[in-house]
């Protein structure tokens, strides 16, 4: 739910529907929930060459309620490569 309504798709793609040029399908098995948690919020250090505009939209995210930005990341974290 709270990716769907922070518009995330418009960035990203899951299940072939959104911004195909930034799929999460298997960001799971990828980054760990800790480094999903840095990326979505703009703290991860290895993500310095963001635009403006993602760098807003990261904030944003970070001043999401402490649940709402626990429950996106754990969706996040969930996203596995299939088999």
């Amino acid at each position: 739910a709270v990716y769907d309504a922070q518009h995330c798709i418009r960035c990203h793609a899951l299940a072939s529907k959104g911004n195909k040029l930034r799929p999460l399908d298997d960001i799971g098995t990828r980054r760990d929930a800790a480094a999903i948690r840095a990326a979505v919020t703009a703290a991860d250090p290895k993500r310095p060459g963001l635009n403006a505009r993602a760098l807003a939209a990261k904030k944003k995210f970070a001043a999401l309620p402490p649940a709402e930005l626990d429950a996106l990341v754990a969706f996040l974290a969930k996203q596995k490569k299939a088999p």
